[in-house]
């Protein structure tokens, strides 16, 4: 039996509900200022991550047969792919094709259906390609939420995108990572990618890592 310095008639079970509400309230009465306010920055910061990761975790287009395959596998290899078509130099120089894309989520595509345990029939090659596309435009497609900011007491604006497709001031357009995508996948806890260029550098010494460069 516990007792609490909140006014009771009757001492409380440790094991009822009415304990732990009581120990909550206590403990959140102990809790200075400072230390709400850090813990609301901290819960604000992890609910912003979990809005990055939505893009990934609701990818697909329903679209049968296609929408019975491991769509968010399908989204991590055009989001890998992307990753380490980022090469040495500026910035500007890295970058895939749309359409080198294609080809290898259609590869990836292929392959699930060959073993998914469904037996599913196998789609063209041009349906296959389009669906490969139109998942690709999915991903290149920002995505708006707002998240609650307790320490404001006021929505805050996210905006996240997985894939970024930029032009070379030539006429040919390239996809890349972006920023949120790539701190995501690399898992740059204690790296803030905060633009291009620490992105490379993040990119290329993880590509050093494995022995890609």
């Amino acid at each position: 039996m516990v007792k609490h310095r909140f006014k009771r008639s009757q001492p409380l079970d440790m094991f009822s509900p009415e304990h732990y509400r009581t120990a909550a309230e206590e403990a959140y009465c102990n809790l200075g200022e400072a230390e709400l306010s850090d813990n609301n920055e901290e819960l604000f910061e992890r609910a912003s991550s979990l809005h990055v990761h939505a893009p990934l975790v609701n990818v697909g287009i329903e679209r049968q047969p296609f929408s019975e395959l491991d769509l968010r596998s399908l989204a991590l290899v055009a989001l890998n792919y992307s990753i380490h078509s980022v090469g040495l130099g500026d910035i500007a120089d890295g970058g895939v094709r749309r359409e080198t894309m294609i080809e290898a989520l259609t590869a990836s595509i292929n392959d699930q259906f060959r073993v998914h345990p469904k037996n599913l029939e196998q789609p063209s090659l041009v349906e296959t390609e389009r669906y490969a596309n139109d998942l690709i435009k999915q991903l290149l497609q920002p995505a708006t939420s707002f998240v609650y900011h307790a320490a404001s007491k006021s929505f805050k604006e996210i905006k996240t995108e997985v894939l970024i497709e930029v032009d070379d001031h030539y006429g040919n357009f390239y996809i890349r990572p972006s920023i949120q995508s790539t701190n995501l996948f690399l898992s740059s806890l204690n790296i803030s990618l905060t633009d291009d260029q620490i992105m490379l550098q993040a990119l290329l010494e993880h590509q050093i890592k494995r022995g890609m460069v």
